[in-house]
């Protein structure tokens, strides 16, 4: 599958582009201004992804997944960022019949400290 289009979630001024598409996006929290790639400012956990439906062959989030909270409340209401963010990435990856969507992360199994569920 040729990836034209890829997005790197929590890119800085260095977004990562793992399968050399012709076109990068990127977005992050901070203010930016670069001519290097599509950058736009967004806060993930919370807002949407400034991009349409189908909108990327792939989307990596290096070093991001890991610092967004599973759960927070906000007022006197429960919400869920990661299943937002899940859902967001989702929504942008375009997806066809036989192809899996393309997710990266830098959380590796040989650096994470798995420990086993207790019994209930």
């Amino acid at each position: 599958m040729k990836h034209t289009s890829h997005l790197d979630i929590g890119c800085n001024s260095n977004p990562r582009n793992p399968f050399n598409a012709s076109k990068l996006y990127g977005v992050d929290i901070i203010d930016l201004e670069t001519n290097d790639f599509k950058y736009h400012k967004c806060n993930v956990i919370f807002d949407a992804l400034p991009f349409p439906d189908s909108s990327f062959e792939s989307v990596s989030a290096f070093d991001f997944l890991e610092h967004v909270p599973r759960t927070a409340t906000i007022g006197n209401t429960g919400v869920f960022p990661f299943i937002h963010v899940m859902n967001e990435i989702y929504r942008v990856l375009k997806l066809s019949s036989g192809h899996h969507p393309n997710v990266l992360n830098t959380l590796e199994a040989s650096t994470a400290k798995l420990k086993p569920c207790p019994s209930l």
